[in-house]
């Protein structure tokens, strides 16, 4: 069994202070997104979501997108990445059509996610800078990836 999570908490320990994640002036070395992930992944897991489940990503190229990303694969659930410029009925479309339980999306394109995802019945989370960190700070970290079998 095997769960493409692991190779992070793995890259933690063997190159922990080397850069993982770099944004505009930002770094992130793969300790620091290791715990960050570690957290997010507690969030997560707090708004229901299990292994298999799906969990839609609507973010445009920020330095969360990756946390979050990496956090639904701890999780054992499944990425399902949009693209942040769709639009309403795009949004219900793709959330309905992928049996999503949840939904993330940046901040600057709530309208248009929170309208489709609340007809598709997915819940909405908004993301905004800084705020992943403090929606996750009071959440149980997920040290380890879920296992996974190979299909």
């Amino acid at each position: 069994m095997t769960n493409f999570g692991r190779e992070l908490t793995e890259a933690a320990i063997d190159s922990s202070e080397r850069p993982a994640v770099r944004f505009d002036t930002h770094t992130l070395t793969y300790v620091d997104l290791d715990a960050t992930v570690g957290l997010v992944a507690g969030l997560l897991r707090e708004c229901g979501v299990e292994p298999g489940d799906r969990v839609g990503l609507q973010l445009p190229n920020v330095s969360s997108f990756p946390i979050i990303y990496q956090a639904v694969l701890r999780l054992g659930a499944v990425v399902v990445p949009m693209n942040p410029l769709l639009k309403r009925d795009e949004v219900a479309y793709h959330l309905s059509d992928a049996g999503a339980r949840l939904m993330l999306a940046w901040h600057t394109f709530a309208e248009h996610a929170e309208a489709g995802s609340g007809e598709a019945g997915v819940e909405c989370v908004l993301v905004a800078p800084g705020s992943l960190e403090e929606q996750a700070g009071g959440s149980v970290p997920v040290a380890a990836a879920v296992e996974r079998a190979d299909d």
